[in-house]
């Protein structure tokens, strides 16, 4: 694909959650979780910067060290339980864009998907590209169901289509079932962190 566009990968990563808390910096094998979502973001092709949308220091802190942008804190408003990730993602591009940079593609990348791989994200950016569609989902090659890894949405279609998933023009990328984890419970942790030991280079004691 030749890299035309201005591609800018948004990691939402809220402080607060009910079910897991502090998930997204949680270690999974001596690494926060939302690490694996930002290496895979920064070894795309495609991708020109990586921020992170979050409303706590702490994890803009890990975010960081990471090698993520954290360019903005989230207002306080956009990070409810109930806050949908369109607005959040709405928020971000917009101030990317009052900050005098261009976005033509908006990549979302959850960090609760840590067997997402680059090359899974730059498949997405180049069936978007390829298709013409609005959207471009990853989904369980297994269920055909969203499992929530990668986002890649044209920019008319987030700013005006308010959508990152358009179900009639969109289209999908199928991802192998065993790295469609999305980290929810303790028993996902679990199951993401068996597969991650299980692709572990074995070393001589």
């Amino acid at each position: 694909m030749h890299k035309s566009s201005h591609i800018l990968c948004i990691i939402t990563a809220r402080g607060g959650s009910k079910r897991l808390p502090g998930k997204n910096i949680k270690l999974l094998l001596g690494k926060p979780l939302i690490a694996y979502g930002i290496e895979a973001a920064k070894k795309s092709k495609y991708i020109d910067r990586v921020i992170v949308s979050t409303d706590s220091e702490e994890i803009a802190a890990v975010a960081r060290g990471y090698g993520a942008e954290v360019p903005f804190m989230r207002p306080m408003e956009l990070a409810q339980d109930d806050t949908p990730s369109v607005p959040v993602l709405q928020h971000a591009v917009n101030v990317v864009e009052e900050a005098g940079d261009t976005v033509d593609i908006m990549v979302l990348v959850q960090p609760t998907s840590p067997l997402v791989l680059a090359s899974d994200i730059d498949a997405a950016i180049e069936k978007l590209v390829a298709s013409g569609a609005p959207t471009c989902v990853s989904v369980s090659e297994s269920t055909g169901k969203l499992n929530g890894a990668v986002y890649a949405v044209r920019r008319t279609a987030l700013m005006e289509g308010d959508t990152v998933n358009n179900q009639k023009d969109g289209t999908t990328l199928p991802m192998p079932a065993e790295r469609s984890v999305d980290v929810d419970t303790e028993e996902d942790f679990r199951m993401a962190e068996s597969y991650l030991r299980s692709k572990q280079p074995l070393t001589k004691q």
